[in-house]
């Protein structure tokens, strides 16, 4: 009886010490991202997370946090201090560290594949990261797990219907970031305005038009106050998810060739997610009897030629953080052509 409750007891302690032991080994870390729940993107990170923890037989859990976290332009400095351990930021938010990877987001580029077929992109994008040592140099507190190629902006607008460049004369723009460079390049008049707050002045009448993803259009409703849209290679807002590299170190290595070796699914499944939600905004256009402009070859000229003097303002504004703007751009191109 005695050693049949030894024997019980003993067993119980087993468990509980094997239980706890697996428990310490549990690593968890923390994504932060701001976009809401139930968009493709935070769906594409939560894909992502799971085919983590499944590659590591459970002994990764990765939590993912919405909006609240991080402030989205703080998305480096908040990896980097401890905040979160991963975290997905904009290229264009952070531009002291994420600059010269901004270029890849231009308008005019006229890339050989149409997003979501990004594979020259990203291999491009990599030869870049090689010859230019100064963006590892840049980023060197963190690693790039993986990139997300956004889809491409449009120029939507209640009223007039825009399918030359020199249409863009005069009209006044919502925009942010690159984009108010980009409409005063066209000749438009821009105006700071952020995506939640265009409704309204759409509605209104105070501005003409907008820069916006159609996805974006759709999830913030502008699609009840706009009519037409012309799809001219307007470049986009393209972003990495990046970790604390000291975490990642700090990681065993068969951990750290799980979350490497799962770059690519964290690519393909943000494509495969954001193309169905493009595609679903896209088609609800359509449905409402909108007007979709795609311009023809020659239009598109016209666009590409009318854009161009971005990317010396680029150059401009990159040199003067300290990036070999015009080396890089000089190879971006380069690159491009040849891809063609």
């Amino acid at each position: 009886m005695g050693g049949s409750v030894f024997k019980t007891c003993l067993a119980v302690l087993v468990s509980l010490c094997l239980c706890s032991l697996a428990s310490a080994q549990t690593i968890k870390l923390k994504f932060a991202h701001n976009y809401p729940p139930h968009t493709a993107l935070p769906k594409s990170f939560a894909s992502w997370a799971d085919k983590v923890m499944k590659g590591s037989n459970g002994r990764v859990e990765i939590t993912i946090y919405g909006p609240g976290l991080i402030k989205p332009e703080e998305f480096y400095d908040a990896v980097v201090g401890g905040v979160t351990d991963i975290a997905y930021g904009m290229l264009n938010q952070d531009m002291a560290r994420f600059g010269l990877d901004t270029g890849l987001c231009l308008a005019g580029l006229n890339w050989p594949q149409p997003w979501p077929n990004v594979e020259t992109r990203l291999r491009i994008h990599e030869e870049l990261r090689k010859k230019f040592p100064i963006i590892q140099e840049r980023q060197k507190d963190v690693i790039v797990l993986y990139d997300v190629i956004m889809a491409p902006f449009v120029f939507h607008s209640p009223k007039k219907a825009v399918r030359l460049p020199k249409e863009m004369k005069g009209l006044k723009v919502a925009a942010t970031g690159w984009y108010i460079t980009l409409a005063k390049i066209l000749g438009a008049a821009p105006v700071a305005i952020a995506g939640p707050d265009r409704y309204m002045v759409l509605q209104r009448g105070v501005v003409d038009g907008s820069f916006d993803l159609y996805a974006g259009i759709f999830a913030m409703k502008l699609i009840e106050v706009t009519n037409n849209y012309v799809e001219a290679d307007f470049g986009d807002s393209s972003a990495v998810v990046i970790m604390n590299r000291k975490k990642f170190d700090s990681l065993p290595a068969d951990i750290q060739k799980v979350l490497l070796e799962n770059r690519a699914f964290g690519v393909k499944e943000w494509l495969r997610l954001g193309a169905a939600e493009h595609a679903m905004a896209r088609e609800e256009v359509k449905k409402r009897g909108q007007v979709i402009i795609a311009p023809t070859e020659e239009e598109r000229k016209e666009w590409e030629a009318a854009m161009a003097p971005l990317r010396e303002e680029w150059i401009r504004q990159q040199e003067e953080r300290g990036f070999p703007a015009r080396a890089f751009m000089d190879e971006l191109l380069r690159l491009i052509r040849s891809a063609r």
